[in-house]
């Protein structure tokens, strides 16, 4: 009991339990073991590096991990790999950094909110299993068509009091810079290029990561950077130009939608100083934002417009795979196919688009419908609006709530056409802003949980400085 105690409070990397270590590097060798049998020693070898630095690491540098499996996707992981399990190693690299940032930062409980969608999840995952409807799958294609359904949630485990808020807001802002170096050097190698052509030939910029998932990093880089602006922090718009030109190369349309109106409610309804110039700056911020559309729209224009190869009208196939994929909900309305069933379905498809391009219905809530039915998706569509309910609501900061509620809204809007469940350049950002702020949102408020000993970080801004009367923001 005294072990797992440590466990949950430790607050530094020589309190972790020796037992946990192994424990845990059994598992990710194992895990990695059934990820991909061809190269068990390279990847094992690798879990074991990374286990030994994280050893030696501060808790702020946790969350650097995250960059790794985000940089590079699962296709162009598959070709340096030379096999053909890029996505099972991403999801499980993604599970391997959450456990090392628990035991680096330390656990806690996460909002109610949390517990509800993780435990909808297993219930419903368990009346799939009793009335079989969940069709037969090998461990690794189960875990890398759900991962999307717990990871987001998991991350909400980590005691991210022990790391700032702008660190984890300048990893997410570094994404799309580490990302776009990584595809140059790729690129020199002659291992995946730079650009690719869309649907209408148009080269877009993709690299380690197809344009859409590039597009999503750039864009939540672009607004992690606004926020650190907002909060003075240095080089922010440096990474923000940066995650504003990746977001609008790829040409992607739903990441820039959510980027410009989520830093256009933050522009709009949060106060970066209280000064005279606090209108001159405002008024600047969206002049810029208008220039930058104006270049922007007339290629999204262009790609919703025109008439595309598949005859969607620019929905880039989508109206294909809907139909695919409604078709299938009408089979198991009430309780789905179960879990993971959107990967196994697409490729019973008579269409081979949808075979080879649409794993997933690339609509979060027709995805939802299908693997789990109307009730499962009333349920975990729910806990997750839930989710955001409850981090705004621990939120003190008026920027900081703004932020939640706007984000939550665009997040609506793109999970219509898009896979937000299922890609981690969306929803492992999403979380990690979700869970720094709800953890460091009560550090001003009655139940702040410090322990003895420790100094209060209330009355300090998110990098330890302290906060100015002047440029508080409300």
């Amino acid at each position: 009991m005294g072990s797992i105690q440590k466990l949950m409070t430790h607050r530094d990397w020589r309190a972790t339990p020796l037992w946990s270590w192994g424990v845990v590097l059994p598992l990710l060798v194992g895990l990695t073991y059934l990820a991909v049998a061809d190269h068990t020693i390279a990847i094992g070898a690798l879990a074991v590096l990374i286990s030994v630095i994280a050893l030696w690491s501060h808790p702020q540098s946790a969350v650097l991990f995250y960059v790794i499996p985000l940089l590079i996707g699962e296709q162009a992981l598959a070709i340096v790999l030379g096999g053909d399990q890029g996505n099972t190693v991403q999801k499980v690299s993604l599970i391997a950094v959450t456990i090392l940032c628990a035991l680096l930062a330390g656990l806690r409980r996460p909002p109610a909110a949390v517990l509800f969608v993780i435990s909808a999840y297993f219930v419903l995952l368990g009346v799939s299993l009793l009335v079989n409807l969940r069709p037969p799958q090998s461990v690794t294609s189960f875990l890398t068509s759900t991962a999307g359904y717990l990871i987001p949630w998991l991350i909400f485990f980590v005691d991210w009091r022990r790391v700032t808020v702008v660190t984890i807001m300048r990893t997410i802002a570094v994404v799309p810079i580490a990302t776009l170096m990584c595809s140059i050097a790729l690129d020199a190698a002659g291992v995946v290029p730079l650009f690719t052509s869309g649907t209408f030939d148009m080269s877009r910029l993709g690299g380690t990561l197809p344009p859409a998932y590039l597009g999503a990093a750039g864009a939540f880089g672009a607004i992690a950077s606004f926020w650190l602006w907002l909060n003075r922090a240095k080089g922010a718009l440096i990474t923000l130009v940066f995650g504003l030109v990746v977001a609008a190369a790829s040409a992607t349309r739903g990441p820039i939608v959510v980027m410009f109106f989520v830093i256009l409610c933050l522009v709009m309804f949060s106060r970066r100083l209280r000064s005279r110039m606090a209108g001159v700056i405002r008024i600047a911020v969206l002049g810029a934002l208008t220039v930058g559309a104006g270049q922007i729209a007339p290629v999204l224009i262009e790609r919703t417009t025109d008439q595309d190869q598949y005859h969607g009208g620019g929905l880039s196939g989508r109206n294909l795979a809907w139909d695919y994929f409604w078709s299938r909900f009408l089979e198991q309305p009430w309780l789905g196919h179960g879990p993971g069933a959107n990967a196994l379905l697409s490729q019973e498809s008579s269409v081979e688009l949808v075979r080879q391009y649409f794993i997933a219905p690339h609509n979060t809530y027709l995805q939802l419908l299908v693997d789990f039915g109307i009730v499962g998706a009333i349920l975990i569509g729910l806990g997750i609006v839930l989710v955001f309910v409850s981090v705004a609501r621990r939120l003190t900061e008026r920027r900081d709530k703004v932020l939640v509620v706007s984000l939550g809204l665009a997040m609506l809007f793109y999970a219509f056409f898009d896979n937000v469940l299922a890609a981690p350049q969306i929803y492992i950002p999403m979380a990690l802003i979700l869970a720094s702020l709800s953890a460091h949102g009560k550090a001003a408020g009655a139940e702040a949980e410090t322990e003895p000993g420790e100094p209060e970080t209330a009355g300090q801004d998110q990098e330890g400085l302290r906060k100015e009367p002047a440029l508080a923001v409300s």
